[in-house]
């Protein structure tokens, strides 16, 4: 799923994104992906400028935490451990990578789990 938050004359609106063939985000905005497709990633590259490259390797479970920058680009890539809970029923946490790419003009989030500070900061 892909929710964009905008802000419009001081009150942030979201959009919860149905078709993956969505054409434009508001400049400024934050566009969260949960659990992405390769499709939802290009889409996403094509509509904020991203790179491909970076927004693609938030399909790979085993990226470790790391920054990176890259000025040519105007990307700053952020990749986070994020606690999850795996098992609710024995109360069992893992990690996951939790990836925050953005330029001057997006903030995109990716998160293959349910983080449960994620579901928390959209209740705000």
């Amino acid at each position: 799923m892909i929710t964009i938050y905008h802000d419009e004359l001081g009150k942030i609106f979201k959009e919860d994104i149905v078709d993956v063939d969505f054409d434009n985000a508001p400049l400024n905005s934050w566009i969260h992906v949960q659990n992405p497709t390769a499709e939802n990633l290009e889409r996403i590259a094509k509509v904020t400028g991203l790179s491909y490259d970076y927004l693609s390797s938030a399909l790979d479970e085993e990226e470790t935490a790391h920054v990176e920058s890259d000025d040519d680009d105007d990307i700053t890539y952020v990749v986070l451990d994020t606690p999850y809970l795996k098992d609710e029923e024995s109360g069992v946490y893992a990690t996951a990578p939790f990836f925050i790419v953005f330029n001057t003009n997006y903030f995109v989030t990716i998160a293959n789990h349910n983080f449960e500070l994620i579901d928390e900061l959209f209740k705000k």
